[in-house]
């Protein structure tokens, strides 16, 4: 059976597109965000015998604007994939239904559409999750950057590897990050905000994202390990504590 592994391409750009511009990623790479491309290319090359390499495939994606999450939504990727390649294709929930697919030799890919950071900011919204920094111009108020900051355990938190967090009380996470580039020190500003409001803090960052790592040190964070969100891609775990604790 062919095997790709995503993380064996981390120098391959694999652009985040979504409905949002301001959450758009232009520095993800396939091992960040190229876990549909690779499933792809294992279903078409495992039932079909034909080739169809990872660029490829990539470039389709990109072409038919699959590329969300970051990720591949594989419903709209999928349809292109199965009219190339003369497959026939079946998008479903259905458990049972799965099940007998894979009895007759046929293969799937779970998850298919991910986590779309659209999606994501309206139950950041609805769950009373998401601030905002902004300014007051003209009795304008502008915003300059919005941040998730969720107080609680945090299911990706749960499992860390080559490492450990520094203790296991009570603390707040901060997600998604976006600034519009406007405002100096943005991360220190919303860092400032969250720990006045719990003095325990956890974040995660890309590997690949070395001005993230370096604002998160100097302020403070310590790196911890390794944890992984959840469409499989790794990222770099950060703690904050307050000196008292």
């Amino acid at each position: 059976m062919r095997y790709y592994n995503q993380t064996n391409y981390p120098h391959v750009p694999y652009p985040t597109l979504t409905d949002l511009p301001e959450l758009g990623r232009s520095d993800t790479t396939v091992r960040d965000a190229g876990c549909g491309l690779c499933a792809s290319c294992m279903v078409v090359e495992n039932m079909t015998g034909r080739e169809f390499p990872l660029i490829d495939c990539l470039e389709l994606s990109i072409n038919v604007n699959a590329n969300h999450s970051p990720g591949t939504d594989l419903t709209v990727l999928g349809p292109y994939i199965a009219e190339r390649f003369d497959l026939d294709l079946v998008i479903t929930d259905d458990p049972e239904l799965l099940r007998a697919h894979l009895k007759k030799g046929y293969m799937a890919v779970a998850c298919s559409a991910g986590d779309r950071p659209e999606e994501l900011l309206e139950d950041d919204i609805s769950q009373g999750n998401l601030y905002v920094l902004e300014d007051a111009v003209a009795d304008e108020a502008i915003i300059h950057a919005v941040f998730a900051f969720i107080e609680g355990e945090d299911p990706v938190y749960l499992k860390i590897e080559q490492g450990s967090w520094m203790v296991d009380t009570e603390y707040a996470a901060v997600h998604r990050v976006a600034s519009d580039g406007t405002v100096r020190n943005v991360l220190e500003k919303i860092m400032d905000y969250c720990k006045a409001q719990i003095p325990h803090l956890r974040i995660d960052t890309h590997e690949d994202n070395k001005v993230m790592q370096h604002v998160l040190e100097k302020y403070g964070f310590v790196r911890c390990g390794i944890v992984y969100v959840p469409d499989g891609s790794p990222r770099i775990a950060y703690e904050l504590l307050e000196k008292s604790e």
